[in-house]
C-alpha cells in the first residue's frame, strides 16, 4: 500500500495521461524510423526503442502506485506525532523555527517543506510529543530539534 496526499495523486494521474501520450508518440517513431533505412544501422530507431521502453515502464510503476494507493486525510490529533501532522520545529544549530508537514515517500518535496517521514528526521519524529528534543546528523553535523508545535495537518 501506498499512502498519499490527494495532490499526489491528481499528480500521478497527470503523469499516467502523459506517459500513455508518450508511448504513442513513440510506437509511431518506431513505425516511422523502421521505414526509412537499414534497421541494423538506424539510431533512431535505436533510440525510440529505448524511449518506449523507459516511457512503457514508468507508465507499469505508476499504474501500479495508483493500485494501491491510499489517500490519507491530514491528521487533526496533535497529542503526539504521525503520518499526516503539521509540526513546528526549532533547529538550534541554525537558530530557527522550520514548519514542516510529515508524510509518506510519494508526497515528500512535492510542495516545500513536505517531508518524509522514512527521512531521518521523520524517523526520529514520530512519536514524539511537544517539548521533545532529537538529535541526528544532518549533512554530517550533529543536529538537535526541539518539537515546538504538533499541528492539525495541513496539506491542501
Amino acid at each position: 500500500m501506498e499512502v498519499m496526499t490527494p495532490f499526489t495523486k491528481e499528480k500521478l494521474k497527470k503523469e499516467l495521461v502523459h506517459l500513455e501520450n508518450q508511448v504513442e508518440q513513440t510506437l509511431l517513431m518506431i513505425g516511422e524510423a523502421g521505414d526509412r533505412s537499414d534497421w541494423h544501422d538506424n539510431f533512431a530507431l535505436d533510440q525510440a526503442n529505448r524511449d518506449f521502453d523507459f516511457y512503457s515502464q514508468r507508465r507499469l510503476i505508476i499504474k501500479s502506485i495508483l493500485r494501491r494507493a491510499k489517500v490519507i486525510k491530514p491528521r487533526r490529533e496533535i497529542d503526539f506525532v504521525d503520518l499526516g501532522n503539521s509540526l513546528k520545529l526549532y533547529f538550534e544549530r541554525g537558530k530557527r523555527s522550520k514548519n514542516v508537514v510529515l508524510l509518506g515517500n510519494l508526497d515528500a518535496g512535492r510542495k516545500p517543506n513536505w517531508i518524509s517521514i522514512f527521512s531521518p528526521l521523520g524517523r526520529k519524529l514520530i512519536g514524539r510529543k511537544i517539548g521533545e528534543k532529537v538529535r541526528l546528523k544532518l549533512n554530517g553535523k550533529s543536529q538537535v530539534v526541539t518539537i515546538e508545535a504538533i499541528l492539525p495537518g495541513d496539506f491542501n
